[in-house]
């Protein structure tokens, strides 16, 4: 049985796209709507409003992260300059 370098785990998690954890974050958010909203209801009206912001607020934070991450990470890519391109821009005439 061999053993497992944990650097390398942590390396490959680290090395995942930012796109990648903001869905993780996002499906983690609904999902754990879903487990809390299992819980019981509480009998009192004003505990049960609460309750249900709670779980709004909660949701609401878990997709707001998670798109924020995504979205920087569509804004962090850099587009093809003209720098790069092999014509620079530049139409021949002939």
């Amino acid at each position: 049985m061999t053993r497992k370098n944990r650097e390398s785990d942590a390396v490959r998690l680290k090395s995942m796209p930012l796109w990648q954890w903001g869905a993780i974050l996002i499906f983690a958010g609904m999902v754990a709507n879903m487990v809390i909203g299992l819980q019981a209801v509480p009998s009192n009206r004003a505990a049960a409003r609460g309750q249900a912001l709670g779980r709004g607020v909660a949701t609401g934070l878990f997709v707001a992260v998670g798109a924020g991450m995504m979205l920087f990470d569509v804004m962090r890519r850099k587009p093809v300059s003209q720098k790069t391109s092999k014509h620079k821009g530049k139409v021949r005439s002939e």
